[in-house]
């Protein structure tokens, strides 16, 4: 009976072993990967806050019964009126300054406009044009959406189409 019960439970064994192998290897991985990147940013770049996890980021530090906005206005007190904050692995830069704002979207705004990558904006770019990330591209389709989809005169020319898929879908 005990040489059944360890065949049976051999596949779990190389499934832990092979867990715990992967997860050795992520941990490798981030140590040697985080420290390289934070060393190819420039001096003049915004501090990150510390005490990141490495998967949740900084979540556990903002979750709480204190309201977000003080938690942030705290950390741009000890960190300056720029800094990042990582929403799970994707870092945010955080601006509670009106002056770094208004360089932000004067001399940077191009920088600042782009959209950041996606599985949306990589498979279906052409289908899914808010999910792009080239502005040129982006502004010419808004500008056809805005003028020939949305104006009041295509609006007023499918109204009886809007209303044909409402009924359809009570019915």
């Amino acid at each position: 009976m005990a040489i059944i019960d360890q065949h049976y439970l051999q596949p779990f064994g190389s499934i832990a072993g092979l867990l715990a192998l992967l997860s050795f290897l992520y941990c490798i991985l981030v140590l040697i990967i985080r420290p390289w990147n934070r060393r190819r940013l420039s001096p003049a770049s915004a501090p990150e806050v510390e005490g990141a996890w490495p998967i949740v980021g900084h979540l556990p530090q903002l979750i709480g019964s204190t309201p977000l906005f003080k938690i942030l206005a705290d950390m741009s007190d000890k960190y300056g009126p720029i800094f990042i904050v990582r929403f799970g692995m994707y870092p945010t830069l955080v601006v509670s300054s009106w002056e770094v704002s208004k360089e932000c979207f004067t001399t940077n705004d191009k920088l600042f406009a782009s959209r950041p990558p996606s599985t949306a904006g990589k498979y279906l770019t052409k289908a899914m044009f808010g999910f792009s990330t080239n502005l040129s591209y982006w502004q010419e389709i808004r500008k056809i959406a805005t003028i020939h989809l949305l104006s009041l005169r295509r609006l007023k020319l499918l109204k009886n189409n809007r209303y044909l898929q409402i009924d359809n879908c009570m019915k």
